[in-house]
């Protein structure tokens, strides 16, 4: 499932959309969030909004990453260096929670067929990805 964000100051970069079919050969970077407020403050809030309102299901993103990053002080008041993931190696832990959306999906999508192929972690389950 994707639904992108949309609204005044939101747009995204993609070649990605409703229907596409995103398979283990993919590019990892699958569109480029940007937003524009007057402020740093509101185009923060602006962001945190648009990651509220991304639904993209089926791939595995860090749509719960950047909004860890840009929930964190020093991000809010620019303190940005090539440093700042060293320095705040909490955002990387993700916690043991599955969101409500992977139940629902899991509950009406049924099993594959036996002739459908399954892959367990798109970042690693093709042989380029590993040379």
């Amino acid at each position: 499932m994707f639904e992108p964000p949309s609204g005044p100051g939101i747009r995204l970069d993609s070649g990605v959309t409703r229907g596409s079919i995103v398979s283990y050969h993919f590019d990892p970077l699958l569109g480029k969030l940007i937003v524009w407020a007057p402020t740093r403050a509101a185009a923060i809030d602006r962001m945190k909004r648009a990651l509220d309102d991304f639904v993209l299901l089926g791939v595995r993103n860090n749509i719960d990453f950047l909004r860890r990053v840009i929930s964190t002080g020093d991000f809010m008041n620019g303190k940005l260096d090539t440093g700042f993931l060293d320095r705040h190696r909490e955002l990387f832990e993700t916690g043991n929670t599955i969101p409500a959306e992977v139940f629902l999906v899991a509950s009406v999508g049924g099993a594959p067929s036996s002739n459908q192929a399954t892959f367990n972690d798109v970042w690693n389950s093709g042989p380029w990805r590993n040379a």
